[in-house]
């Protein structure tokens, strides 16, 4: 019995020795082996290994794991690949068996030797340890006695001290902060001047110097203490801006006069709020703290500074003229040299009387006005143009040798209702559905002003004047009628307005609409009525303001739509239902179908032609059914229809919008998607039948799209003139 607790004993000791030098995470500093013995020293301790360190081909191979784990290194087996991960800190090392060389933190590295695997343990190059982990590596060769050391970096003394300016009789506390690089134990410390109170006035050096287990010392660390007699006396902080009211943007000085009463010197200053300007008016509250050598704060100086807005000094309109004096058709080109004093945003340019070309000969003033960002609008500014009796152009051969998209043409002896009737080569309509909301157009009281029930594709447009004496919404409301789910898709959609210029919200909104390209998805459950229409529901319309929306969708089933005009504030869902159905004046309401048409226009031979939109003739007027009534309609106008001119130019042309009705402000798409007003370029109007607008030129065999669309409170209908030149 004893001699079996005799032997467990020894294995015991034996186990925690192995397990001692594969658990010493760092902490072993020296292993000494002997090639052909199984017994090794770690640290003068006597362990046993598995396998004894060998000499083979001249080479000497030691034990890796039980090397690399004396040392603190973590060592993976992968059996299927033969591979061998070390870690150490940051450091990975890989070896495989039987190749000569290895990996060291992603860097190959040849071998004397490969690692080989020799009663079931792996053996290393003797060199390699050294080379790998940077450990001293010392082999005699009359003993066969291999020493391996761990290289020893001194530590490193820190620490803090919580006041480095103290009185006679303060409490100064210290934090040891020292370390070891290496991981070893810090085992002794000699502190010098590290007192918890001082009692004598002075500067005191407080110095640390620390030893790890294995007898290396650090260097000395040390900081300094000052101790005075008195205590502290608090800075103060003091400081004043040049001005305590300015303007907007205007620079401001601060004159610091901050001090301390002991005579410390200020170390830190901490202002909050402080700006060499400021860009809103207001009340601003500027202030300041000081800090001095020996960390005390000040209390906060305050300085109250107020900003206003500086008065706007109006804009100056300026601008050069290349030539003041030019002939007939001749270019005139403007440098526009407006700037403001206060350096505002100019935001609108006010010219009158500026042409490219002039085309009579006279005297012709040229005046420029200019509006800032604030409101305020300059003085005119006015230069003459000369222009002589010699003529370089007519006006419109000038247009069709420098076209531009937009521009008015004065038509001058040209008699577009003499040019013949171009036959388009083919045409073709859809079967989209319109709704269209513009009757009553000017509408006096609260109300239903259409509804349908459809689905498909369609488009809704609605037009509306708000005639009464308060603030108004219109609506168009979306309500699924059927016993399925129904998804509604909005594929384009424009607004105008709300604005007291008809003319404006029909082209703006009708640009807007050309220009969009969107994908807004509703679902509508049974039964479920919706809000539609959400950029013209955000909108209030002031009495006599107008208001314009069109929009193109698509429904996967039948769909009430209803369009309804109430008081702000009014939770339509829920009033809509009692609203009264307003009746119906000499404006368009109405369902029409074909509303997409496209013309194929082949223009042959060199003299002008014309082909006209709207005219019931070319092109005759839709007819549809108030769906309120039952009533038949005529979309006279044909607004809300979307016309592509596909144009073809057997000879070089131009191409030129000529309403006919009156009044006209619209805009037209190109085949590359550009959107631009008719007219556009500084010209509000078209004024009657005796100016069109240029839209672009073709050169011989070329092809053209325009899409065209007739504009709300314009009046239709228009021709579009195809001359060769």
């Amino acid at each position: 019995m004893k001699k079996s607790i005799l032997v467990f004993l020894i294995i015991c000791s034996y186990l925690l020795l192995i397990s001692g030098a594969a658990s010493a995470g760092g902490k072993v500093s020296e292993i000494s082996l002997t090639v052909g013995k199984e017994q090794a020293l770690l640290d003068n301790q006597k362990v046993m290994m598995d396998v004894a360190p060998i000499i083979e081909n001249g080479r000497t191979l030691v034990p890796l794991r039980f090397i690399g784990e004396a040392f603190g290194t973590t060592v993976d087996w992968k059996p299927d690949n033969k591979q061998i991960t070390l870690r150490y800190g940051q450091e990975t090392t890989k070896l495989w068996i039987g190749k000569n060389s290895a990996e060291i933190n992603g860097q190959a590295r040849a071998l004397d030797a490969p690692p080989q695997v020799f009663k079931d343990r792996t053996l290393v190059p003797l060199r390699f340890i050294s080379e790998a982990f940077g450990y001293q590596v010392d082999y005699q060769n009359k003993t066969k006695v291999i020493t391996i050391k761990r290289p020893n970096t001194p530590p490193q003394a820190n620490f803090t001290v919580d006041k480095k300016f103290v009185s006679v009789g303060e409490a100064v506390y210290y934090q040891d902060l020292s370390f070891d690089p290496d991981g070893d134990p810090i085992v002794d410390r000699i502190w010098m001047n590290n007192n918890k109170r001082f009692q004598i006035p002075g500067v005191y050096v407080v110095s640390l110097k620390v030893k790890d287990s294995r007898g290396a010392w650090s260097e000395w660390f040390e900081q300094v203490v000052e101790v005075s007699a008195e205590p502290n006396k608090k800075p103060v902080a003091r400081f004043f801006p040049d001005n305590y009211k300015v303007y907007v943007d205007q620079p401001i000085i601060y004159t610091d006069e901050s001090y301390d009463p002991d005579g410390d010197e200020i170390v830190e200053w901490n202002w909050q709020n402080r700006k060499e300007s400021f860009s809103q008016p207001g009340i601003y509250y500027v202030s300041l703290q000081v800090k001095d050598r020996r960390d005390a704060w000040s209390d906060k100086c305050v300085q109250v500074i107020e900003v206003v807005e500086k008065p706007n000094e109006p804009p100056v309109a300026r601008f050069s003229v290349e030539k003041t004096r030019v002939a007939q058709g001749e270019t005139v080109i403007f440098t526009d040299e407006s700037m403001d004093p206060d350096g505002d945003q100019l935001v609108e340019f006010q010219w009158t009387g500026k042409q490219r070309a002039y085309f009579k000969e006279g005297t012709y003033p040229v005046t420029l006005k200019v509006k800032d960002s604030r409101g305020k609008w300059s003085e005119p500014f006015t230069v003459e143009i000369q222009v002589t009796e010699k003529v370089l152009m007519n006006e419109m051969e000038y247009n069709l040798h420098n076209p531009l998209a937009g521009e008015i043409v004065n038509l001058t002896d040209i008699k577009p209702l003499s040019f013949p009737v171009l036959k388009p080569a083919s045409q073709n309509y859809d079967n989209t559905a319109l709704l269209i909301s513009n009757s009553p157009e000017t509408v006096k009281e609260n109300g239903i002003l259409y509804r349908d029930t459809i689905g498909g594709s369609l488009r809704l447009m609605y037009h509306h004047k708000n005639g009464t004496n308060t603030k108004k919404k219109v609506y168009i409301l979306a309500g699924n009628p059927g016993e399925q789910t129904a998804r509604i898709t909005i594929n384009k959609k424009g607004f105008g307005g709300p604005s007291l210029d008809d003319l404006a919200i029909g082209r703006n909104g009708l640009a807007r609409f050309l220009e969009s390209n969107c994908h807004e998805q509703y679902t509508l459950e049974p039964g479920q009525v919706i809000v539609l229409e959400g950029v013209g529901a955000a909108k209030e319309i002031a009495p006599e303001h107008s208001v314009f929306s069109m929009m193109d969708l698509h429904t996967t089933a039948d769909i009430t739509f209803t369009f309804v005009m109430v008081d702000v504030g009014t939770d339509v869902l829920t009033a809509f239902a009692e609203l009264p159905v307003l009746e119906r004046d000499m404006h368009q309401r109405g369902t029409f179908f074909g509303v997409n048409r496209v013309y194929r226009l082949e223009v042959e031979g060199e003299q002008p032609v014309r082909f006209s939109l709207a005219d019931n003739n070319s092109d005759y007027h839709l007819g549809g059914v108030d769906a309120i009534t039952g009533e038949q309609v005529i979309n006279k106008g044909n607004y809300g229809l979307m016309y592509r001119l596909k144009v073809k130019a057997v000879n070089r042309m131009g191409i030129l919008t000529n309403p006919r009705g009156g009044l006209f402000m619209g805009a037209t798409m190109t085949e590359d998607g550009t959107v631009y007003g008719v007219p556009d370029n500084g010209h509000r109007f078209i004024k009657d039948s005796s100016q069109a607008v240029m839209n672009l030129v073709l050169n011989p065999g070329e092809e053209t799209e325009l899409i065209f669309m007739p504009p709300v409170s314009s009046t239709m209908p228009v021709m579009f003139l195809f001359i060769p030149f």
